[in-house]
């Protein structure tokens, strides 16, 4: 169907896609749904991170037993399997949390948004990169990721992905 449209001196005759594509706010019902559903599904993602900040506390004086060299740890016997594959390195990484240069109080932070927004994306295996430095991350992240409700196990970081500097934790999903 053809519209008619004013042009100042001359009426020009332009199709319904035509004029469309000339309106910036207008567009396909399907594609608004599909804007609108993004919109959703974001707003979701924010809230459950924003849940995650408020609800999970990591505390500085928790020493749960975990072997330092060997860093093999599993956090729930349901999750047994997810152990066995961190250990024999059958796992794909799906995203990576860089703590370098950040004191501990940013470091636990950044750990628990990282992870809030690792499940909001239905990521399973995450390197935290902790580095070297003066070992006090080092020494402290492994005792945050034993208290985190989402970790089901974790462990010493490939030599490729980080080796003595970084952990590779599994997700609930």
């Amino acid at each position: 169907e053809k519209i008619m449209k004013d042009k100042g001196k001359k009426d020009k005759e332009i199709s319904f896609k035509e004029l469309m594509d000339q309106d910036k706010h207008v567009m396909p019902l399907g594609e608004y749904e599909k804007q609108l559903k993004n919109r959703k599904n974001k707003q979701q993602k924010e809230q459950a991170i924003k849940q995650a900040i408020t609800e999970i506390h990591l505390s500085d004086e928790y020493y749960p037993n975990i072997d330092m060299n060997d860093l093999l740890h599993l956090n729930d016997i349901k999750y047994k399997k997810d152990l066995q594959n961190l250990k024999a390195k059958r796992y794909t990484v799906d995203g990576y949390i860089d703590l370098h240069g950040l004191n501990k109080s940013q470091a636990k932070e950044t750990i628990i948004n990282g992870i809030a927004e690792a499940k909001t994306e239905n990521l399973k295996y995450i390197i935290i990169s902790h580095g070297i430095g003066t070992d006090v991350l080092k020494n402290q992240v492994p005792f945050w990721l034993a208290q985190h409700p989402d970790i089901t196990a974790f462990a010493r970081a490939q030599q490729k992905d980080g080796g003595e500097g970084a952990i590779i934790i599994s997700l609930k999903l």
